[in-house]
C-alpha cells in the first residue's frame, strides 16, 4: 500500500506506539513496522537508528504525551498531577509499561520536559540530586503500580481457580487509593528535606 504522505520520525514513533498497543513487545520489529507504514523496514534507519532508539522514541512519545498539570500552586501539587498523568498514560498503554521499567528516559526531548519538572522542584528549594531522586522514586512507584494494577485485573479476568482466593481479597481492592496513599507517603517524606 503506498503511503500517503512524506515519512517522518513521528510518523514512524506514531505508527511503532499503535504496534507496541496492538501486539505487545514481542510483535513490535522493524519489519512489522515497516509494514504498517507501507514502507520496507530498512527506510525506518533514516528516522530511527536501531531498535533501541525506536524504544528510547516510544518512551519519549509516551512521556510527551502527558497532559501539562494544571496551574499547580505547590511542587507538592504538580508532582501528584504529574504522577497520576504517568499513571493515565500508563494504563493506556499497558504494553509499554515493561519499557518504561526498564528504560530510562534518554532523548533530548524526553529529558527537556524531566527538566521542567526539575526545574519546578529546584524553585520550591530541593538540591537538584534531590529532585532528581524526587522524579525517580514518584516514577518508580506510579510504574510499579500500573503494572500491578494491569497484571491484577489480567489475573482477574482470566478467572483461574488458583486465583480465587486472591479474587475475594482484591474485590475490596481500590487500586486508585492505593496509588494515593503512596504518593502521599512520597511527598511527606520529600517535605523532611525542605526543612
Amino acid at each position: 500500500m503506498p503511503r500517503k504522505q512524506a515519512l517522518t520520525r513521528d510518523a514512524v514513533l506514531d505508527a511503532a506506539v499503535e504496534l507496541l498497543d496492538r501486539d505487545g513487545m514481542a510483535g513490535l520489529s522493524m519489519r512489522r513496522l515497516g509494514a504498517a507504514l507501507g514502507v520496507e523496514a530498512m527506510s525506518l534507519y533514516n528516522h530511527v537508528p536501531s531498535k533501541d532508539a525506536l524504544l528510547d522514541g516510544i518512551h519519549e512519545r509516551i512521556l510527551l504525551s502527558l497532559e501539562p498539570p494544571p496551574n499547580a500552586r505547590t511542587w507538592q501539587a504538580f508532582a501528584r498531577n504529574q504522577a497520576h498523568a504517568l499513571h493515565r498514560a500508563l494504563l493506556a498503554h499497558p504494553n509499554a509499561i515493561q519499557l518504561f521499567a526498564t528504560r530510562p528516559a534518554s532523548t533530548p526531548a524526553a529529558m527537556a520536559h524531566l527538566g521542567k519538572y526539575l526545574d519546578v522542584l529546584t524553585r520550591a528549594g530541593f538540591k537538584l540530586v534531590d529532585a532528581v531522586s524526587i522524579v525517580q522514586l514518584v516514577s518508580q512507584l506510579v510504574v510499579g503500580h500500573a503494572m500491578w494494577t494491569s497484571s491484577v485485573e489480567l489475573a482477574v479476568i482470566d478467572e483461574r481457580p488458583a486465583n480465587k482466593e486472591l479474587e475475594r481479597v482484591l474485590e475490596k481492592w481500590d487500586p486508585d487509593r492505593e496509588l494515593e496513599l503512596g504518593i502521599d507517603a512520597l511527598i511527606h517524606g520529600f517535605e523532611r528535606l525542605l526543612s
